[in-house]
């Protein structure tokens, strides 16, 4: 089994990793409330299609700066950290979102936009021939989960030359600190790099390094990891006790919003 070296990793990565990183998020509502996560003191843009009114808890609302243009996009600036609350964002053409929002320091700060397929198919807009097309045509990538999870694989591993790229992806910026997401034994994950797919909605996939901190073997169940994930995997099995050449391994986790805010 292959050690890994984290910390050389999110050197490399903190250098090279976010000139890339892509500004805007897509998120498709569904009915289920959208998690946001406002950093402090930054102001966040969030976008809704077509003009919108929001109802915010009278708290929440006189510690934030909030602004609304009349094509649905919402500046909020959030003055302190609190919990996650629900939101209510009502649009003039009838369609009600619910938002679960929260604030804290270390909160991504780049663009969501909220996609609403009911409002995209009942508008439509006519193309250089005069037939009528939908507003916004799905982007459908050409990867599955096994895809990125092997794109994320060689990038870590593989020689540079061997490594396939995949169009549409990019790097994306993430917190290098270790998070208590293993249920019941002392594994250690620390984020070292995530990427970001262009497609609609976004998917996220964060490579994380994984380390044994105690005397025994420990067979690696990624269903124990807490966090709201799309799909999860590892580069190995299991780990080796603590100070062996197996401690360590990477965990790879896919999910529709940044690692920052589906571990929330």
């Amino acid at each position: 089994m292959r050690s890994f070296k984290p910390f050389i990793l999110f050197i490399l990565v903190t250098i090279f990793g976010v000139a890339n990183a892509s500004n805007i998020e897509h998120r498709i509502w569904n009915k289920q409330p959208l998690d946001i996560s406002l950093p402090v003191n930054q102001e966040r843009i969030i976008s809704f299609p077509g003009e919108v009114s929001i109802d915010v808890p009278a708290d929440i609302k006189a510690a934030s700066r909030i602004q609304i243009r009349s094509d649905g996009t919402i500046y909020w600036k959030a003055g302190r950290d609190f919990a996650k609350r629900r939101v209510i964002v009502r649009s003039k053409l009838g369609r009600v979102y619910l938002l679960n929002v929260s604030a804290t320091i270390d909160a991504p700060d780049h663009q969501v936009t909220i996609i609403d397929e009911i409002i995209e198919r009942k508008h439509k807009i006519i193309d250089n021939n005069n037939n009528y097309q939908p507003e916004l045509k799905k982007n459908v990538p050409a990867y599955d989960y096994v895809d990125l999870f092997r794109y994320a694989s060689q990038n870590l591993y593989a020689p540079k030359r061997l490594i396939k790229q995949i169009d549409g992806i990019t790097r994306f910026p993430v917190i290098s600190n270790n998070y208590p997401l293993y249920r019941g034994q002392r594994i250690t994950l620390v984020p070292v790099v995530q990427w970001k797919t262009n497609s609609i909605p976004s998917l996220y996939v964060t490579a994380l390094a994984a380390h044994n901190s105690t005397q025994k073997l420990i067979d690696i169940d990624v269903r124990n990891i807490r966090g709201k994930w799309l799909a999860r995997s590892s580069q190995h099995g299991a780990l080796g006790p603590n100070g062996s050449k197996t401690q360590s391994t990477t965990v790879y986790l896919i999910s529709d919003k940044p690692f920052q805010e589906a571990i929330q």
